[in-house]
């Protein structure tokens, strides 16, 4: 019930920037460089990036159900870090 609630806060309160910080990055670090000179990481449309942040708000549900074993295990580290908050 927790990872729910975690679910759930995530998608209300992540912006893009959140999303690739709590999450993205971790699992795959290749897009850690993605950043403008603030320090915020770059919607690009058409991106893969993009696309899985757009799939994230759609339906969070649906997203996390479509997700390889090693991309959920980081997903689920990131909802984690939201309980203990």
């Amino acid at each position: 019930m927790e990872l729910l609630r975690a679910l759930q806060k995530a998608w209300v309160s992540w912006d893009f920037n959140a999303f690739m910080e709590q999450f993205f990055v971790n699992r795959f670090p290749q897009y850690k460089d993605y950043q403008d000179e603030y320090g915020n990481y770059r919607f690009v449309k058409g991106s893969y990036r993009e696309e899985k942040w757009k799939k994230f708000q759609e339906n969070p549900v649906a997203y996390i159900c479509n997700m390889d074993d090693n991309t959920l295990e980081e997903f689920v580290k990131a909802l984690e870090k939201l309980i203990k908050k």
